[in-house]
Formats: structure tokens, C-alpha cells, sequence
């Protein structure tokens, strides 16, 4: 079973706890909420390197019952707080999480010829008016 269980932790869970944050932010944000994702990450590896032996030497068993408890409030938090980003392009992600302002800032592009006759793509930056 523990095969079967890490074959699907880390076919789905691995994966996405790095692509939905890159995902979500905007692109001028998105190194420092890589980077926020990573010390979480290495914070949450610590805590769990350092504290987890000293737990479960004290009331041994029934510390699974704390990580119970973790991933139900984690469950809860997920379903209720993080916005479903399946099916739509990273423009209207941009418009959940920042607002409809924020289509007012994505890039737009535009196939120009350049001297050669040769396609070159140009993006056009629009600030908000």
C-alpha cells in the first residue's frame, strides 16, 4: 500500500504544489511567491525532520491522530479558499485573483513583418488608463 500510495502522492501532489503558485501569480510576482513557496516548504521539512521523533516519543500512536486533524483542516481550507483553475487561460486567472483590472495589464501580441517579409512577434505592454 505504501507504493500505491507514493505512485499517486507524487503523480499528483508533487507537481502541484509548485505549478499552482506559479500559476496564480502575477508575473511580476511570481519569483517571490516561488520563493515563499520554497522557505514554506524547507520550514515545513524542518518541523517535520526535528519535531515529528520528539512527538511521537511522547504520546507515541496517537500523533496520527494530530496529522488527521492537519489534513482535515487542510482539506477544508483547500476546497473552501483556493479558487479552481482548471479550464481557463493564465489572462483569466489573471481576472480571479487580481480583479478585472488586471485585463487591462496582460501583454497582447501582434504578428508584424519586419524588413525580410519574415513574421516577428511584438508584445505591446497597456497600462492602466
Amino acid at each position: 500500500m505504501i507504493f500505491v500510495f507514493y505512485f499517486h502522492y507524487d503523480f499528483a501532489m508533487t507537481p502541484l504544489v509548485l505549478a499552482y503558485p506559479a500559476e496564480i501569480f502575477p508575473y511580476a510576482l511570481r519569483g517571490i511567491g516561488v520563493t515563499g513557496t520554497y522557505c514554506s516548504i524547507y520550514v515545513t521539512l524542518i518541523f517535520n525532520l526535528f519535531v515529528n521523533p520528539i512527538a511521537m516519543a511522547s504520546i507515541g500512536w496517537r500523533y496520527y491522530t494530530v496529522f488527521c486533524v492537519i489534513n482535515a483542516v487542510f482539506f477544508v481550507v483547500v476546497w473552501f479558499v483556493f479558487p479552481e483553475t482548471k479550464g481557463y487561460t493564465l489572462e483569466e486567472i489573471a481576472i480571479v485573483f487580481e480583479g478585472k483590472d488586471a485585463a487591462v495589464n496582460h501583454a497582447v501580441e501582434a504578428c508584424v513583418k519586419n524588413e525580410d517579409g519574415y513574421g516577428v512577434v511584438q508584445v505591446e505592454m497597456k497600462d492602466k488608463e
